[in-house]
């Protein structure tokens, strides 16, 4: 796990290093520096080492100059958020796709810009993955709290340190996935987990469910889906023992329990 923990690692450094870039190389960075240098040098030329009328003048002349450079650093600094929203938005779709590749690709990018992980991860926050194609998809680190995985395809997914924390996992296809260490605190899972590796995964105040049915529209008609949780002995628990079906879910209590 030493060259996951070193990924993360790295990523983090590239995205500080990226912040960092994006700040100095705007037009907004060196206006603020240029207006702070002209506010100096007008002060140093123009206190009272000429007349009056000229020493305003110059003074408004600069003042002028420094505010549309200002302005134009504002601008530029909007555009930016604008095409990286628009870019965002882009990668959210193709993750959703139902084509593998597609979806994969587009998570694979997701991660080498560090637009996944971190309080501002573009996957968590109620968006919804309904029925998107990610099996095999590298989720490391990332931030998927609140997402909702309705009917997502995840079979064989890495999903190690993922924050799950309130996620709607319903449906969701998790067979063979790695979960090592993931947060699924407060989640509600109602999903093939056969195969699946939880260990060491925080499960506090989740709700797993052995079934639910959900109504959805099906060719313009509202009808009853019916979901269920399925385990075998394949499943690795938190603790890193294995699912025993003829105990059934009563093994879960101590993982799930929020106390």
């Amino acid at each position: 796990m030493a060259n996951g923990f070193e990924a993360a690692e790295a990523r983090s450094d590239n995205a500080r290093k990226e912040g960092i870039k994006m700040i100095t190389e705007t037009p907004l960075f060196w206006g603020s520096i240029m207006l702070m240098i002209g506010l100096i040098a007008g002060f140093i030329l123009f206190n009272g080492s000429q007349p009056r009328v000229n020493n305003e003048f110059m003074m408004s002349l600069l003042m002028e100059i420094l505010s549309i450079i200002a302005a134009v650093g504002i601008i530029d600094v909007l555009n930016r958020r604008r095409v990286r929203k628009e870019k965002e938005q882009q990668f959210i779709r193709r993750a959703g796709s139902r084509d593998n590749t597609t979806a994969k690709v587009a998570v694979e990018e997701m991660q080498y810009e560090n637009l996944l992980v971190g309080p501002n991860g573009v996957l968590s926050g109620k968006h919804h993955l309904q029925g998107a194609n990610l099996n095999g998809a590298d989720f490391r680190y990332a931030n998927l709290s609140d997402t909702f995985l309705l009917e997502t395809h995840l079979i064989n997914a890495d999903l190690t340190k993922t924050d799950l924390r309130h996620a709607r996992l319903i449906g969701t296809e998790l067979q063979e996935a790695r979960l090592w260490w993931a947060d699924l605190e407060g989640a509600l899972i109602v999903a093939d987990l056969r195969g699946t590796n939880l260990k060491n995964c925080n499960l506090k105040g989740s709700n797993i469910r052995e079934n639910i049915t959900i109504s959805g529209y099906v060719d313009g008609n509202m009808v009853p889906r019916e979901y269920y949780t399925k385990l075998d002995g394949e499943t690795i628990l938190p603790d890193g023992t294995k699912f025993n079906p003829e105990e059934g879910f009563v093994q879960l209590e101590k993982f799930t329990d929020p106390n």
